[in-house]
């Protein structure tokens, strides 16, 4: 318009530009320069000396100005980005004052500004020359529908409709306000909001932004006194007077509002028109209410990234989304819509489903970054293979970045766009055919995301999808009062709650495959595992029979390796009992002192799970282990047994573990010294605490010096050498000196579902990373698989008998060194878990050796 303009008002007779007239140059009309017949109220011409003196004596100045004073940029008239005093206005509300403002009439009918122009500058008149680029408090959406007027008028060529268009731009109102050093400028934007309808542009969010900016510049006080001193100052909301109410929800509103939100709900503004959201107060500050109280009955930590912030943006980022996909239409978004409805309101309800679509994502996450430590640890172990690490397949990063993709509504909606309306469908022919077409074409969007992922990456996925296109409402609203809405789903036991099937499904999707492999192996699932030993080449009943064949051979060897039994009644006389009925426990006919020993363990850090375990082991209760002592006192020992208890790092224990092992002077000790502190174990380095240290008691049957010493050549000897006087040599290690240095902590451990850990461990926590998710059995273990391998062939043990299985670490150690073992549990779901563990451990192993060729060696029952 500033371009074409000037060149079009030379061939009009009112107009006469001569040269390369800039518009900002040309003077304002008075009404006997256009016609005697124009009339209406027009304030006096703006004369620059008057600008002058009334701008020096009251700081601002009203008369007939020009259009083109204003800020041509008229994106934010004027303002720079940062300072956010106006935004851009909805083209639903441009449009409309273009219809009222700038009708298609006559040039006989005069087009005119209803209302004044509101302008702010910085600069002091001269009284000689006329203003320019005056920034716009007030108009902006007349300003943008006047360009858009011009602009048809030009394109069009229509000489009588441009000069009628400049004639209304040069006989507007202008109002400026003056401050050199723009300390007031919040003060006068808010005194711009005045009582016209077509110049009503400021959103709520904005208006409670620009009033943001005053309060810091008046002292603090009680909301009861600033109310007064606003009131007093005359500042109003879209010409209502400023109250309570008002100024709580404008409060709460900037307290929640962060860049993201704001451009939310600039963007619903600019699409559907303000009355979605920004168009009044009591709308949205209810919806904050609601999510406030939503995401305090959660009652989740202070950093949790589910805060009310994040809540709100979601909330009106699914609403954006539901828009834009035309699920629903701006007139559902109404008071009792968003609020009312049997358990909760749409806003209610979209709160739960930001908790549900954030879980998801969180233990997708959670998963991956579990997934890639075993690959790392995995390819440490096996540097002396060569392996593509391109080739091997990783489902739980691959669900990651697909839920990453569709997880929040935009996202979504980019991923997964509303399918286009077939022919028939706009004909009105409403065929089932159509209908069908309509869902391939959304099927086929989504399989762009989904095409490549695991079962368990697509049911997450097209759960997320059901929650967003409103599949499961009514099982959504019952999860609103609910303090844990994911925890809820999983413990549902409903038949007809396909909410709760999906989730369950997706989420034991993402938390299976995640057991501690063999460190010379890649992390493989089961599924995976079972096919690595099967013919690819037969038929998929031949193949299904070998697997499922394979499978029954992993049980039977896990049965005949490792024994477990559940104890119940947790008495010394069941027990002793169980002890009793396990084959080869009570009569171990291969054991033999110096050849086959039998190791009975207990280990402090696997008898028990307590709060905080993550950051501070816990301390062992007398009571714990006080049957397992008394059994074992009253068990007929022989001279091959030796009984092992670690303190677990703590040690308060090692006292108690030294009385239950009735310490005569004869107990001998070893400690293990580990090289680095556990992932979740705090880090910062503090003086004398870059170790842990862990102690092991030994109580044996015999004297130690019938028990033979043996070369030590594992990975953990201690170093030492021998003094001569030609130089040192390094001397061998045996089994004089039992410890261990260098030990790594746990790593790799098999996950548990965290509900079924609750249902073992009352009291137990998780921390903030794992919440929900799936977690170790136990946070405090502290030996690896690589140790108890060590310690077995340390002590040449042909049996082992543990009291505290844990996670299955040692039991894991036995089934790679050959050896039998048996383990003894105190919970049926400890019992269950643990069994699948290992049978997945015998499945790799039984994979593993028929690659290799190797057979299995079967010498000990």
């Amino acid at each position: 318009v500033h371009q074409e303009l000037p060149r079009l008002l030379r061939d009009t007779v009112t107009f006469k530009t001569e040269g390369q007239c800039q518009l900002k140059e040309i003077a304002p009309l008075t009404v006997p320069t256009v016609s005697e017949q124009l009339k209406g109220n027009f304030r006096e011409q703006w004369r620059p000396e008057n600008c002058q003196r009334s701008v020096e004596s009251a700081g601002m100045y009203e008369a007939g100005g020009s259009l083109f004073w204003l800020e041509p940029i008229v994106s934010l008239g004027g303002w720079s980005s940062d300072e956010a005093m106006l935004e851009e206005p909805s083209w639903w509300d441009v449009f409309e004052a273009h219809s009222v403002m700038c009708p298609e009439v006559s040039v006989k009918e005069r087009l005119y500004f209803g209302d004044p122009f509101l302008a702010f500058t910085s600069v002091s008149p001269d009284g000689v020359r006329f203003p320019a680029n005056l920034r716009v408090m007030r108009g902006l959406v007349l300003l943008h529908a006047w360009y858009v007027a011009m602009l048809k008028a030009i394109q069009s060529r229509n000489l009588e409709r441009i000069e009628a268009l400049t004639v209304m731009a040069l006989t507007v109102s202008v109002r400026v306000y003056h401050d050199p050093k723009e300390k007031s400028v919040s003060f006068f934007v808010l005194k711009s909001l005045q009582n016209s309808e077509k110049s009503k542009l400021t959103s709520f969010q904005l208006w409670a932004k620009k009033l943001s900016f005053l309060l810091k510049e008046i002292p603090q006080s009680t909301q009861p006194k600033l109310l007064a001193l606003l009131q007093q100052k005359g500042l109003k909301y879209n010409g209502s007077n400023i109250n309570k109410t008002m100024l709580q929800a404008a409060t709460s509103l900037t307290g929640v509002l962060s860049d993201r939100a704001n451009e939310l709900l600039v963007s619903v503004q600019r699409e559907y028109g303000k009355d979605v959201w920004s168009g009044g107060y009591n709308k949205i500050s209810r919806v904050i209410q609601l999510v406030t109280k939503q995401v305090t009955l959660w009652n989740l930590p202070q950093d949790s990234e589910v805060n009310v912030q994040f809540v709100f943006e979601f909330v009106i980022e699914y609403s954006l989304m539901t828009l834009r996909r035309g699920n629903a239409s701006a007139k559902f978004f109404n008071s009792t819509n968003i609020e009312n409805g049997e358990n909760g309101g749409w806003t209610a309800a979209t709160c739960v489903k930001a908790f549900l679509a954030h879980h998801l994502l969180r233990l997708a996450t959670s998963a991956a970054e579990k997934e890639a430590e075993m690959m790392k640890e995995a390819a440490e172990n096996d540097k002396d293979q060569c392996h593509n690490s391109k080739d091997i397949p990783l489902p739980k990063k691959d669900t990651k970045e697909a839920l990453e993709k569709v997880w929040c509504p935009l996202k979504y909606h980019y991923h997964n766009p509303k399918a286009v309306k077939t022919q028939a469908e706009e004909e009105g022919l409403g065929s089932q055919e159509a209908e069908e077409d309509v869902d391939d074409e959304e099927m086929d969007y989504l399989k762009e995301v989904t095409g490549h992922l695991p079962k368990s990456g697509k049911l997450a996925v097209e759960l997320v999808r059901d929650l967003f296109e409103a599949e499961h409402e009514a099982s959504v609203k019952k999860l609103v009062m609910e303090v844990d809405p994911a925890k809820c789903l999983m413990e549902c036991q409903e038949s007809k709650n396909e909410l709760a099937k999906s989730f369950k499904a997706s989420v034991m999707g993402m938390m299976s495959g995640m057991t501690s492999v063999s460190s010379g192996a890649p992390p493989v699932s089961l599924r995976t595992l079972v096919r690595r030993a099967s013919n690819p080449d037969e038929e998929d009943s031949r193949k299904e029979q070998e697997r499922q064949k394979i499978w029954s051979q992993a049980q039977a060897l896990r049965k005949k390796k490792c024994q477990l039994a559940l104890w119940a009644a947790k008495s010394t006389d069941s027990l002793r009992g169980l002890l009793d009925k396990m084959t080869g426990v009570a009569q171990f006919e291969k054991g033999a002192i110096n050849q086959c020993h039998r190791l009975w363990v207990i280990s402090a850090d696997l008898a028990h799970e307590a709060p905080g375990s993550w950051n501070r082991a816990p301390t062992l209760n007398h009571e714990t282990l006080k049957n397992v002592f008394e059994c074992l006192a009253k068990f007929p020992m022989k001279e091959f047994d030796m009984l092992v208890a670690f303190d677990g790092c703590v040690p308060e224990n090692k006292a108690t573990l030294r009385a239950g092992m009735e310490d005569d002077g004869k107990l001998l000790e070893f400690i293990i010294l580990f090289n680095d502190r556990p992932r979740q174990c705090r880090q910062r380095k503090i003086f004398c605490g870059s170790s842990r240290v862990e102690s092991g008691t030994m109580k044996l049957w015999t004297p130690r010096v019938r028990i033979s010493v043996t070369e030590r050549s594992d990975d953990f000897v201690p170093p030492s050498t021998s003094d001569t006087k030609a130089k040192k040599k390094p001397r061998k290690q045996t089994t004089h000196d039992l410890n261990s240095v260098g030990v790594p902590p746990a790593t790799g451990r098999p996950l548990i579902s965290g509900v079924d850990k609750a249902k073992i461990f009352e009291s137990c926590n998780e921390p903030d990373g794992f919440r929900g998710s799936a977690c170790p059995i136990f946070w405090a273990e502290t030996k690896p698989v690589s140790y108890w391998q060590t310690l077995l062939g340390s002590l040449q043990v042909g049996q082992v008998m543990d009291f505290t299985p844990g996670s299955g670490s040692l039991a894991e150690a036995c089934l790679l060194e050959d050896v039998p073992c048996a383990g003894i549990l105190r919970d049926q779901i400890h019992y269950s878990w643990l069994v699948n563990v290992l049978d997945r451990q015998c499945l790799k192993l039984l994979a593993d050796r028929a690659l290799a060729r190797k057979p299995w060696s079967c010498a000990h029952p």
